[in-house]
């Protein structure tokens, strides 16, 4: 399985950049670790909420929070930590519940408000562990990343000498120049 450095060099290796040998190593300042930095949690965790990815589905019941909101609804549910995104309504698949319909509930801010005592959520959550990604999920990541990695690194590159480089046979340098 892949590791977060071995990820991320993935999609360095995609735009023809150099490697990083280390992506937790904070001390290393070159310019492929700041951009790794700075894009790799927000693109895994857009790219999780973007798709029911099966792997990073799953169910949990929640406790009513001792606040109740203001108004609307009567009961308030804190949501998990690690809450992306709603994989399906509290009540669907379930015979036990019937007349509930999407505005039964409003999800707002970090918390679910009903008026049910008791809530059921399923729900996409934030994996951060590489080795439970889906192989095409780490793939669509790699290309993500490779993407967003592609213009400041390109920029340095010109701004050293090079005046192309090839990402994925695409030259770059040219048409950067042409652009900016």
């Amino acid at each position: 399985m892949a590791s977060e450095t071995e990820i991320i060099n993935q999609a360095l290796g995609r735009i023809g950049s150099q490697r990083v040998s280390d992506f937790d190593d904070t001390s290393e300042d070159n310019l492929q670790s700041v951009q790794a930095r700075l894009h790799y949690a927000q693109t895994r965790d857009a790219l999780l909420r973007s798709h029911w990815w099966r792997f990073a589905r799953t169910r949990v019941r929640l406790s009513p929070n001792a606040t109740a909101p203001d108004f609307e609804y009567s009961t308030a549910f804190d949501l998990p930590n690690d809450f992306l995104r709603e994989w399906l309504p509290p009540w669907e698949d379930n015979s036990e519940v019937q007349g509930r319909t999407r505005n039964s509930y409003s999800l707002e801010g970090k918390q679910l408000l009903s008026n049910e005592s008791t809530m059921r959520l399923r729900y996409v959550k934030r994996v951060e562990d590489v080795t439970e990604f889906d192989p095409l999920f780490t793939e669509v990541l790699v290309l993500q990343l490779a993407l967003k990695f592609v213009m400041p690194i390109a920029e340095d590159l010109i701004e050293v000498g090079a005046e192309s480089f090839i990402a994925d046979g695409v030259v770059f340098g040219k048409l950067i120049s042409t652009c900016g």
